[in-house]
């Protein structure tokens, strides 16, 4: 059987090609850091799920889980009981179905909800392996719940947990950033090739599909958003960073502390696959890169499963979904990031320093 670490070294150079989605990456670097935080925590996986099962993290979890999809069915006037669809390495993460629903098409709110609403990553903790913050990061969003404003698309709830790997506990008190790019693969605030039309600059000023929350006592944040679009040449994913520190500005954006974590989280294929069937997506002009084809995805995947469970609300994803991920983190690290753009009073404006980051 091969060692994580050729795995690794295999996935790097398979991948190699697709390094120019975000400039400036460091992928020996990030390999590096994989290999020594397993090397450091090798039973860190079994000991946190074991101790989040025992402190009733986990079945709180499914509650809280289980509320928020008959919260969103009651929100968009679907039927209170019904199916749930629940979906759930590289090769393991590829053939893993998160879809919860699918595999259970006669449940209603009677069946144990744990069969559904339960978190195979909380397992398989995602280690505090920084991803690249990407090319459209920008610093100073606003704090909210809701980044959806007045898109139209398939909404999503983002339900995450935060675990110290450190000691498994439950990360509170920290804000967590999430940004994507909107129904056809165009991300807000920034303006440059690759993201929409080049010459729009008017997109500076737009902060759809960006919020910042911070965790509660049990390390959750929820989020409001539209599922993402896709955009060459990078798999359908979400973006997260973690600030440390920091404080809160009287036009409730965030300023200051650390960063902690940057990763990202992805969706399953078929899901993706479905998505594309709905207005807007079926507008969007960017190819699809599969899962099986992104570098990032391949990296994550030699450790942790970075697919988000999920559930429809309704017969389909059209009807809103509801996804959640178990996310671990080491809260004594420090990252430096490097943003796009600002968001400002006076609306956005482009990092002089960073062309790679995605500026014009």
């Amino acid at each position: 059987m091969p060692s994580v670490l050729s795995i690794i070294i295999w996935t790097l150079a398979t991948f190699a090609a697709f390094a120019a989605a975000h400039p400036g990456d460091d992928h020996e670097a990030e390999a590096a850091e994989r290999r020594a935080f397993i090397e450091r925590n090798p039973h860190l996986q079994k000991r946190c799920a074991s101790t989040l099962k025992a402190r009733g993290h986990a079945s709180r979890a499914v509650a809280r889980r289980r509320g928020l999809a008959e919260d969103m069915r009651r929100a968009r006037g679907l039927p209170a009981e019904g199916k749930y669809i629940k979906a759930r390495d590289l090769a393991s993460v590829l053939a893993t179905d998160h879809n919860q629903t699918s595999s259970y098409p006669s449940t209603t709110f009677e069946t144990p909800q744990d069969s559904f609403f339960g978190d195979n990553s909380s397992c398989i903790l995602q280690p505090n392996f920084t991803l690249p913050e990407g090319p459209y990061y920008v610093s100073g969003e606003l704090i909210r719940k809701n980044g959806i404003e007045n898109l139209t698309g398939v909404n999503m709830i983002m339900d995450l947990q935060l675990i110290d790997v450190n000691n498994c506990e439950p990360v509170k008190g920290m804000y967590v950033e999430f940004w994507q790019a909107n129904q056809t693969g165009v991300y807000s605030g920034t303006v440059g090739n690759g993201n929409g039309n080049a010459n729009d600059t008017s997109n500076l000023n737009n902060t759809w599909l960006r919020a910042i929350q911070p965790t509660d006592d049990e390390g959750v944040v929820q989020v409001e958003l539209l599922f993402p679009g896709h955009y060459a040449p990078r798999a359908t994913h979400t973006h997260i960073l973690v600030h440390q520190g920091g404080y809160v500005l009287p036009n409730n954006t965030f300023a200051g502390g650390n960063v902690s974590h940057v990763g990202q989280v992805f969706f399953d294929q078929d899901l993706i696959y479905e998505i594309d069937t709905f207005y807007p997506y079926t507008t969007n002009p960017n190819a699809i890169l599969l899962n099986a084809d992104d570098y990032a995805l391949a990296i994550e995947a030699t450790t942790t499963d970075p697919v988000v469970n999920y559930v429809y609300v309704g017969d389909s994803a059209g009807d809103g979904l509801v996804t959640w991920i178990t996310v671990g983190i080491n809260t004594s690290a420090i990252y430096d990031v490097d943003p796009a753009a600002f968001w400002t009073a006076d609306g956005g404006v482009e990092n002089p320093i960073q062309p790679l980051a995605g500026g014009g």
